[in-house]
């Protein structure tokens, strides 16, 4: 057990110690890919100096300055042809470890799924189960609507919630809970036929009562009982 613990760290360490020494040597073949363009470039510019001179003082040496210059532009297009090779080669590697990544990812998704197959009977697939197993695995059909469906259907909805249930059909079920009183209005307010004719005889009293005390007043005047003058 040890031992191959200790051959697979070795290989690790040799793996990123190999990545590490490439990222190293393409850094340093940048640099130098970089300088030589930088020196083809300006010999290129030189040369097209060299050459208007040379035209304009109809110089015999412009075929010779010509050819170099062709030259010059030759090395410079053979330059960016090899840096678009190399940028081509590192896309395959990695599109290469992609590709590696996801069989990997599916292999072992596979076999996870095969394990738990034998130990486990399948679920039966009714329309009350659930939609997915815990791997994630279809137990029934299903509709995928699309986003565009579902957007489609909610144009015309209110941006509010609409209720659930009219106000009859509300006051119904509170009335049923228990939650209403019933009576009140108008006929509440009014007393009973009994109570009325009590008001009316309590009211009678009081104006008989009313009338004696003023019949009374009115046949005998203040003081009139007193002839001595006393009070």
């Amino acid at each position: 057990m040890k031992g191959t613990l200790r051959s697979t760290l070795t290989t690790q360490d040799d793996a990123t110690d190999r990545v590490l020494l490439d990222a190293a040597k393409r850094r340093e073949e940048k640099i130098a890919r970089y300088k030589r363009e930088k020196a083809v470039q300006a010999q290129i510019e030189a040369l097209q100096q060299q050459l208007e001179r040379a035209q304009a003082d109809g110089d015999v040496d412009a075929d010779e300055v010509d050819r170099s210059l062709v030259l010059a532009l030759l090395e410079q297009f053979t330059q960016r042809a090899a840096e678009h090779l190399q940028a081509i080669v590192q896309e395959q590697e990695m599109l290469a470890m992609m590709r590696q990544h996801r069989d990997r990812q599916a292999a072992a998704s596979s076999s996870d799924g095969a394990h738990v197959d034998m130990r486990a009977p399948p679920l039966r697939a009714t329309a009350d189960g659930p939609l997915l197993s815990t791997q994630g695995k279809p137990m029934r059909p299903f509709v995928i609507t699309s986003k565009r469906e579902q957007l489609r259907q909610e144009v015309f909805r209110p941006g509010w919630r609409l209720p659930t249930m009219s106000i009859d059909e509300y006051l119904e079920q509170e009335r049923a809970r228990g939650n209403i009183i019933e009576g009140g209005g108008e006929a509440s307010g009014k007393p009973a036929a009994s109570e009325d004719e009590d008001d009316e005889a309590a009211a009678d009293a009081a104006t008989y009562k009313a009338r004696a005390w003023d019949d009374f007043t009115d046949e005998n005047p203040r003081g009139w009982g007193n002839r001595m003058n006393k009070g």
